[in-house]
């Protein structure tokens, strides 16, 4: 059965306020305020009655694979599972922001121009307006409710230490020749998500439907039917019960696995299943540094003719906490490592040890994170344009443009389940994808007037 689409409404009331002060000989002053009301009303929610699932585990022989029918499940009225949320009253997110900066372009000399300042940036803590749903408290252990046994409204504190200092120069070496660069900080809001903010989003706003497991290896007698009523599990703040199946701090450190303590009991939630319910700790903090240089070279002819060059190196590092998702998201967040690609041969398996219990155990390899690096990205795009002079007001436009030139093929840069990064498979260390399509090349013609 399907979902639901989650249903959303965004507003947001800004008072801007700026001002241009020109205090000083050589000075020129930009003082500027920022203060914004934000709205976000969301409607989340499965299937209200429920779902169900059939699969082949009733009518299926343990002896034979690949036997069974979910239909035949389904018309026995069998089903393998049962799982569903609605959640009660709607989010409504509630959240102040405001920032202010403070600018100087000061001419220091006839060809030097310096641009200093400095920005601040206050996001407040969003709140639910009628404190809806929780927040799980990871130190805690528990979950925690809006306003309630010590916990503020919005659960988790604002950002309220983002200055900013931007500064830029523009030197004129030659006539015809200016150098600029540039330097900033700057801050943006976290994703508004289920996992930081969205409180009504969570339990008890949105009840879970729980239902125990199904196994066509284990289970005898069918737990449950198409009859029977879906229970809503009561809310446990502290998960002393299995109150909830959707929460990775469940991994146990290796060395339980040497003594023979790697079971379901030790987890630090023994309630939540390791394999079904995923236990992750999440954060929305990154770093993200860009830098670059361009070079740009014009020259306007005649009869309309204009010859543009333009060349740029650029290099971002983004980054986000290790073990947690950032703004490090391509190829789904996982480590990039190429090098055209890679030697093979500089890479082999951890050694396995014995636990106490005579099991053999995986070590872990040294490697670094995001230990090489991938194939640079070299592209040249080229465009030759004519523009004629019918009579006033009437032009007529020729262009061909050319990209990706010299054709460089641009490879594509692997995730973590790719086999050329997956060690002992034949693929291990080859390049195996493009990124990019070869050159192209298109003409046009355009009437202007």
């Amino acid at each position: 059965m399907g979902r639901v689409a989650p249903r959303g409404h965004y507003s947001a009331r800004r008072k801007r306020a700026a001002a241009l002060l020109p205090l000083r000989p050589g000075h020129s002053f930009k003082l500027g305020a920022d203060i914004r009301r934000v709205r976000f009303d969301r409607q989340t929610g499965g299937v209200f009655n429920g779902r169900y699932f059939f699969g082949a585990i009733y009518t299926s022989n343990p002896q034979a694979p690949n036997s069974g029918a979910p239909l035949a499940d389904f018309l026995l009225g069998l089903p393998s599972l049962i799982e569903g949320e609605q959640q009660l009253d709607w989010t409504r997110l509630r959240q102040i922001y405001a920032g202010a900066f403070f600018q100087d372009d000061w001419k220091a000399t006839r060809r030097l121009t310096v641009n200093w300042g400095l920005r601040y940036d206050l996001y407040t803590a969003l709140v639910d307006a009628r404190d809806r749903g929780s927040l799980f408290d990871v130190t805690a252990a528990r979950f925690a409710r809006p306003g309630q046994d010590g916990y503020s409204q919005g659960v988790i504190g604002g950002d309220h230490n983002n200055f900013g200092p931007p500064w830029g120069l523009a030197f004129q070496w030659r006539p015809r020749i200016v150098i600029r660069s540039g330097y900033g900080i700057y801050f943006g809001d976290s994703d508004r998500n289920a996992s930081s903010h969205l409180h009504g989003s969570q339990i008890p706003n949105v009840p879970i439907l729980t239902a125990p497991p199904v196994d066509a290896l284990r289970t005898v007698t069918p737990p449950y039917t198409v009859s029977t009523p879906i229970q809503i599990a009561a809310f446990n703040p502290d998960l002393s019960t299995p109150s909830c199946d959707r929460i990775n701090l469940q991994q146990l450190p290796f060395e339980f696995a040497l003594h023979g303590r790697n079971t379901q009991a030790n987890r630090r939630y023994p309630f939540i299943n390791f394999i079904n319910g995923l236990f992750a700790y999440d954060q929305s903090t990154a770093t993200s540094n860009y830098n670059s240089v361009n070079f740009k070279v014009e020259r306007r002819l005649s009869a309309g003719l204009t010859f543009l060059v333009n060349y740029s190196i650029q290099k971002t590092l983004e980054r986000g906490v290790p073990g947690v998702i950032g703004t490090f998201t391509q190829n789904g967040g996982t480590s990039l490592p190429l090098d055209s690609f890679f030697n093979p041969a500089a890479f082999s398996a951890p050694l396995a040890v014995t636990s106490s219990t005579g099991a053999r155990i995986q070590t872990y390899g040294n490697s670094a994170k995001r230990v090489a690096r991938g194939p640079g990205l070299a592209n040249w795009d080229a465009g030759l344009f004519k523009n004629t002079n019918v009579r006033e007001g009437v032009n007529v436009q020729f262009r061909a443009e050319f990209f990706n030139l010299f054709n460089t093929p641009h490879f594509g840069l692997a995730s973590a389940a790719s086999p050329s990064l997956t060690f002992g498979n034949p693929a291990f260390g080859k390049l195996v994808t493009s990124a990019e399509l070869g050159r192209q090349i298109q003409f046009g013609l355009k009437f202007v007037f």
